[in-house]
């Protein structure tokens, strides 16, 4: 009995390796979930796959260059973010069918958001922040959060709107209106780099 434990274990643990690799096919996902899950180890199956989401998430933004263009920046940051977000949430749903394993991935997106909007800050706000900028940025992750998002049905919309304020700790911080409505289109490069920028990573 401790010889089929230890196996099993061994098993779990390797399976859980090849789910956590950041170039994992959809079609894997599914499969070596549906093993885990069988094995009772859904929350490992879980774990794996969004660590190495945010591995993936985390490599792309990295990649993102910057030319002293902020909206331009925090488009590309946008886009990169919601899509992966976007297309986690769609292979997640497809894997894991177990109602109560949907808030370990709001949670992991809330963490992702939180990253997203720490940058947005860090680039829009400072000492010789200017208003131009700030509203432009704001327009962009706007549009990119209604495309890529809410018309996914991932509506973090309201949890946006107050961590991209500069007050966003404070304890009466109001939602920003532009990322609340979120009806004003970017600028027309924005929403040519959005299209193009997702078909880029659209199988991942």
């Amino acid at each position: 009995m401790v010889r089929l434990t230890t196996l099993t274990r061994e098993l779990v643990d390797q399976v859980s390796d090849e789910l956590s690799d950041p170039d994992i096919r959809k079609s894997e996902v599914i499969n070596l979930t549906a093993f885990l899950t069988r094995l009772g180890e859904g929350q490992a199956a879980r774990d794996a796959f969004l660590r190495a989401r945010k591995e993936l998430l985390g490599r792309r933004t990295r990649m993102i260059g910057y030319h002293g263009d902020v909206p331009t920046y925090i488009s590309e940051l946008a886009i990169v973010t919601f899509t992966i977000l976007k297309h986690t949430s769609d292979w997640y749903l497809a894997a894991f069918q177990d109602n109560n394993m949907v808030s370990g991935f709001v949670d992991w997106c809330r963490i992702e958001i939180e990253e997203f909007a720490k940058s947005f800050r860090r680039q829009v706000y400072g000492p010789s922040e200017d208003p131009l900028v700030t509203r432009d940025s704001l327009h962009v992750v706007a549009f990119h959060n209604r495309k890529l998002m809410r018309e996914a049905g991932l509506d973090f919309t309201f949890l946006l709107s107050t961590l991209l304020q500069p007050n966003w700790n404070d304890a009466n911080v109001r939602p920003n209106e532009i990322i609340r409505d979120a009806a004003v289109a970017p600028r027309k490069k924005s929403e040519r780099k959005s299209k193009a920028k997702e078909g880029e990573i659209a199988q991942q």
